[in-house]
């Protein structure tokens, strides 16, 4: 079985999924209206193209919101997840984390998670 192109197709089809969460943190609101602003840590484990591709969505994104500034900081995927654990138990760490599905079930009984329910990103 070739796991890299598994793992391509996974991270391919994650980083549209953030694109699309991004697109939906802007407004249908008129342009004077939908001003952006502040600053989103983002912790992933992502290598070589898809660190490339992932630069290249946030860096559209920048230039669409001059006023949003997105930080990227790379960590091993061996350790993201545990680090993610520890910072968030102490209300650090970041806005946003790209890692395994598996780790999700961790980070709920940690309590480190927020629901996105409330946010109504469907519409």
């Amino acid at each position: 079985m070739n796991y890299r192109k598994i793992y391509y197709g996974f991270y391919v089809k994650l980083l549209l999924i953030i694109a699309i969460l991004l697109s939906a943190c802007s407004s249908n609101l008129p342009e004077t209206k939908r001003q952006l602003s502040g600053r989103i840590l983002v912790w992933h484990s992502l290598e070589k193209k898809e660190a490339q591709v992932l630069n290249v969505i946030f860096n559209n994104y920048t230039a669409l919101h001059p006023e949003v500034k997105i930080v990227t900081e790379y960590l091993p995927e061996a350790n993201i997840s545990k680090s993610f654990l520890q910072t968030g138990k102490m209300g650090l760490g970041p806005d946003l984390i790209i890692s395994w599905y598996q780790a999700l079930p961790d980070f709920i009984d940690a309590g480190i998670v927020q629901s996105l329910n409330d946010y109504n990103l469907d519409t």
